[in-house]
Order: C-alpha cells, then structure tokens, then sequence
C-alpha cells in the first residue's frame, strides 16, 4: 500500500481513499500529459513528462578549433535572451567525449551557479569559457580609431590654459572580448595616463578636416 501511496493507518481508521495517487519518484513540473482520463495504462506506458528545475544546468557547443581549451572546473559567463543584461556565471562539471557532425562541436556541461528563476529548459543562450586568465591593458573598442595606416587611441593631455587637449598614440590591437579590446603602445606612456574612452573616430575626422584646412 505504501508503494502506491497509501496510508495503512488512515485505511484501518476507516477513512478509504477514492482516488489513487501518482507520485513521481522526482520534483518537478509537468511540461506534458501521454494519457486521458478513463484510458487504460500499461506498466511500460509513460504517464508524464516532468522537468526537475532545481538541477537546470547550461549546455554550450564548442566548436573542434577549441576543444582543447576546455576542461572541467572552468567557469562560463552567460546571458539569456529573455533576461537582457543579466550575466549568469556556471562551472563546467563535463566535457563531451563525441564530435556532434553539424556542426562539428562537443557538448560541454555546466553548474549554474547564480540560478534565476526565470530559467527554463529549452531556452537559449550565448556564453564565454574563460579558458585562461591574462592581465592586459584595454580600451573600449570605441576608443580606437584608424588613422592613415595606423590604429590610434587618443591619451588626454592638459594645456598650460586649463584646456584639454589629444595625443594619438598608435597601438596594436590584440584580442576582443565584451566590447574591450587588449591593446599594446608603440610609445611609452605614463602609467596615469588617460585615454578617451569613446568617439576616437570623431577626433579622427576633426585632425583629418584641420589638416586639409591648413593644406589649402
């Protein structure tokens, strides 16, 4: 009777059950009914779907190229299309053994760490291993602009009349990430150096439009 969910001293008090219950053997919800009332089930029949979102994990393809960057206790950073600017962090707990053929990518599996509530299986989402961690100087991509042949950021400069004034400094570009990119100087610059962190385009165009003026 327990194996049905019966209660033995519930029935012997006299206090019969008209009804049957069906206990899922996990927490959950129902996300879909394979039966109808009144229809006769087999022991094999599947009764119910349910989906225990307690343990809801992220599930991210990683593509052959950078397999070999990945490994179990790296953490994820990533968003949710139906939480816009919400960044959810998960730890990696396993990495797939077999090449999905298209694309050619592993499973890679993950703890979420900081759950929402709002979290539903099925949902898609955009993530980034972080792989390996780097100290690097970096600018917003905004701040960096081309110039003739050269990528330039433009470093803040005080005038004698209290006015700021621009320096570009040429720089190499490395790698992108969230909008930032690495950068590295040609010159030497002051460690409290400022840089202009967006816009580097316009002031681009205005040394461009000074100097054609002067040319004339």
């Amino acid at each position: 009777m327990r194996q049905l969910g019966l209660n033995p001293n519930q029935i012997r008090e006299g206090n019969f059950y008209d009804k049957i219950p069906v206990v899922a053997p996990i927490a959950g919800s129902i996300t879909g009914v394979k039966i109808k009332t009144g229809q006769y089930v087999s022991a094999e029949k599947d009764l119910f779907e349910i989906v225990n979102t307690d343990h809801i994990h992220a599930d991210l393809m990683v593509f052959e190229k950078d397999v070999h960057k990945v490994e179990k206790g790296q953490m994820v950073e990533f968003e949710v299309r139906t939480i816009p600017g919400k960044v959810l962090s998960a730890e990696i707990f396993s990495v797939g053994r077999i090449f999905e053929e298209d694309p050619k990518a592993v499973h890679v599996h993950a703890d979420i760490v900081n759950k929402s509530g709002k979290l539903i299986p099925g949902m898609y989402i955009q993530g980034h291993i972080l792989t390996d961690s780097t100290l690097v100087q970096a600018l917003p991509e905004a701040a960096i602009a081309q110039m003739g042949k050269d990528e330039v950021v433009f470093m803040v400069v005080d005038s004698h009349d209290g006015e700021q004034s621009f320096k570009p400094i040429r720089i190499r570009k490395g790698e992108t990430a969230d909008g930032w990119v690495a950068v590295q100087f040609y010159e030497k610059v002051p460690e409290d150096a400022q840089f202009v962190q967006n816009g580097a385009y316009y002031l681009v165009a205005e040394i461009e439009k000074s100097e054609m003026e002067h040319a004339h």
